[in-house]
């Protein structure tokens, strides 16, 4: 058995697609198999996947029912321990960062680390606390290209819900904590660099009406105390120190990541 299965999705995102296998293949890790799921392109991505099929434990190109659809597909045919998603656009920070993240010794359920995102018109890396809480689930997620998952814990609650157009993924990892408390360890490690243009981040109304859905249908019975408490805490001192805090630690990063492009910009 394979250490690792890197799932890749795709449609129609050749440019993407061939940035993400480089960025896989180059790894200096190998103990992995690496699965590419494509939903029928038409774009020249059957191409490139063929370019690359020698070194690709298994492809296909087929429709599909949507995204989550494609991504169960990937997990059926995974046989690793563990199992990340490395979507078309989607690509690991490094080429080392396989090997540096299988040299720990692996126990947890979720093994979890951070992610760049790239945005139209800003850089955005996150910052998930060792203590994983409701509320950062409730608020916030965790990113799945920066999240290696047991097999046996899609074995045991399924895969994700095809049902739902965007926040599947979202709705798997917090039943998977917050409902199952499956175990898992936060790395403070970047893992992948990942296009924060799809459409979980246009579509802020369906992302709010399918989390809503999630919430009352598996936390109706403690959703109102949770929103009362939360709307309280934002009443304090310590919560303002807490934003003030995020603030000025967002704003070194992005202070830090100029200062560094700008000395590669006057470099000779």
């Amino acid at each position: 058995m394979a250490k690792l299965s890197i799932i890749t999705i795709n449609l129609n995102n050749v440019d993407g697609l061939k940035k993400t296998i480089e960025s896989v293949l180059n790894q200096t890790f190998s103990d992995f198999e690496y699965i590419i799921i494509d939903g029928a392109s038409e774009d020249g991505s059957l191409e490139t996947i063929k370019q690359f099929s020698d070194r690709i434990s298994y492809w296909v190109s087929e429709p599909d029912k949507g995204i989550y659809n494609a991504m169960n597909k990937g997990i059926k045919k995974a046989k690793g321990e563990y199992i990340i998603f490395m979507n078309s656009g989607d690509y690991f920070n490094n080429s080392k960062i396989l090997e540096r993240i299988f040299s720990i010794e692996r126990k947890a359920d979720f093994i979890i680390g951070e992610i760049e995102m790239f945005m139209e018109n800003k850089n955005l890396k996150t910052n998930t606390p060792q203590n994983i809480s409701f509320e950062l689930l409730y608020n916030g997620t965790i990113y799945h290209q920066a999240t290696f998952t047991k097999k046996t814990v899609f074995e045991q609650l399924g895969g994700y819900n095809e049902n739902k157009q965007i926040t599947s993924d979202w709705e798997f990892i917090t039943l998977a904590l917050a409902k199952h408390n499956m175990s898992y360890k936060v790395l403070d490690v970047e893992v992948a660099n990942v296009d924060a243009t799809g459409i979980s981040t246009t579509n802020p109304d369906l992302v709010k009406k399918e989390r809503a859905e999630m919430l009352e249908n598996n936390f109706s019975l403690f959703i109102p105390d949770y929103e009362k408490l939360n709307r309280l805490e934002k009443l304090t001192f310590g919560y303002l120190l807490k934003l003030l805090y995020k603030k000025i630690r967002k704003l070194y990063w992005i202070a830090q990541k100029r200062l560094k492009d700008l000395k590669i910009s006057i470099s000779p």
